[in-house]
């Protein structure tokens, strides 16, 4: 554990007991958490195949299983790397005797929810877009998320189409993905022998991005290692940005209620970006009430650039961005190390078109929600207005924390350089300054 530093050091040398490490931006925790799993076979002298280690994505469990075993110079010791889904899939099939072809999924998916349309509501018109958006829709649902106002259905029509396909999938004893948890949890819940073997099964949990569990992927975690209590929750409650899709960020808050003599930890150092942004950063999050108090600690000695500037509309904004980008590519391809973000799609319109006139396809241009996990020298944030970020959808605090969240997590993927953009009018709209530029103030100019 020579390369890490204190904070790293002190989560990683943990072994029984329940505990919340709280790792903001940069702080290295995929290297912890692997440092930890090595640390409880060896030291700890827990059987790798009782070690459990739990993230969101295939991807993200695929790279950390071959780092991990990069690490162990040739030995492939059977540590259990699972997505929330796999995890519950691989209680279900082995529960219900079911197969990997008993997933719907692509083509007979959508045949599936083609038979419910015409069981329940015969006479629906569709597009070509109306079983993507429907599945969507459907997935959101089930994950506590909130249901689109451009819903194809009424809400008692939903249900009922729901219920239908719910009833169709039992009949031919078909499950999905969002119905593995629900299933998981029903089995676990209604048989002690079942809890049982599958509280046996591990005896150390560990839970990377523990910030986008929703709560019924809290409450089967919690009914498989309330007993032994040895968890480590890693996350961030300010890079929550999923509650579309039914994250919970208040679910790391009832961890620390909820499991006795649980321990909060921080890996307090930024090993990303430059310190002018670290602290702007956190200047910005400290504005969120719900939330766990942390401060961060920027490894750069470096400074580093926050640049605000007001364009008369999104054309003037596009062509100052091309005209940046331009002239910093050093010799390399433009664009390599720099990155546009955005609120919603539409605003990367214009920016888009000028790049493709130029002929710069390797540039990276991501929404806040799709530039999670990433990093990059230079990123430029368009559109800093009220009314897009914040969005003028937002309805009560609770969005609006969200909404923070999502600039927090945008600001924090710049390395170095930070450009700050906003308009003044939006097809002859008048725009405002976003409120999140005033509350980034520390009472030094920068």
């Amino acid at each position: 554990m020579a390369n890490l530093d204190e904070y790293q050091r002190a989560a990683a040398e943990t072994t029984d007991g329940s505990f919340l490490v709280l790792a903001g931006p940069g702080s290295g925790k995929t290297t912890t958490l692997l440092t930890r799993v090595k640390n409880l076979m060896d030291k700890g002298h827990i059987a790798p195949e009782k070690i459990c280690l739990v993230t969101f994505t295939r991807d993200a469990a695929e790279e950390m299983s071959l780092r991990f075993f990069a690490q162990m110079e040739g030995a492939h010791p059977p540590v259990g790397f699972f997505t929330f889904h796999s995890l519950f899939f691989s209680i279900i099939k082995e529960e219900y005797g079911l197969k990997n072809e008993d997933i719907l999924m692509g083509k007979m998916k959508k045949a599936f929810m083609k038979e419910a349309l015409r069981l329940s509501f015969p006479e629906k018109k569709t597009d070509s877009m109306f079983f993507s958006d429907l599945s969507k829709e459907i997935s959101i649902f089930k994950n506590g998320g909130e249901r689109s106002s451009l819903s194809v259905f009424s809400e008692e029509d939903f249900h009922t189409y729901v219920n239908t396909l719910d009833e169709l999938k039992k009949k031919y004893k078909k499950t999905d993905f969002d119905d593995m948890q629900y299933e998981a949890k029903e089995l676990l819940s209604s048989s002690d022998k079942i809890l049982r073997k599958w509280r046996d099964r591990y005896s150390h949990y560990m839970v990377d991005e523990a910030q986008d569990m929703n709560r019924i992927q809290y409450d089967i975690l919690k009914l498989l290692t309330i007993e032994h209590g040895n968890v480590f929750l890693v996350g961030d409650d300010d890079q929550s940005i999923y509650s579309f899709r039914g994250a919970d960020p208040t679910v790391l808050m009832r961890f620390e209620r909820e499991y006795k003599g649980c321990r909060k930890l921080y890996l307090k150092k930024n090993y990303r970006s430059d310190a002018l942004i670290v602290r702007k950063a956190s200047n910005l999050i400290k504005n969120n009430r719900i939330r766990f108090e942390k401060e961060y600690i920027p490894e750069s000695k470096e400074e580093g650039r926050i640049s605000y500037t007001v364009y008369k509309n999104e054309k003037e904004e596009a062509e100052d961005i091309l005209r940046r980008i331009l002239s910093n590519c050093d010799g390399d391809s433009p664009g390599k190390e720099t990155a546009v973000l955005f609120r919603n799609n539409y605003q990367a319109n214009a920016i888009s078109c000028l790049l493709k006139s130029e002929g710069i396809k390797n540039v990276s241009l991501h929404t806040f929600h799709g530039a999670k996990g990433l990093e990059w020298d230079t990123v430029y944030i368009l559109d800093v207005n009220e009314g897009i970020t914040p969005s003028k959808k937002v309805k009560n605090e609770a969005a609006l924390e969200e909404e923070r969240r999502m600039f927090y997590v945008a600001m924090t993927r710049a390395r170095h350089r930070l450009f700050l953009c906003a308009i003044k009018r939006s097809n002859n709209t008048l725009l405002y300054p976003s409120r999140y530029l005033l509350e980034l103030s520390d009472k030094t100019s920068s």
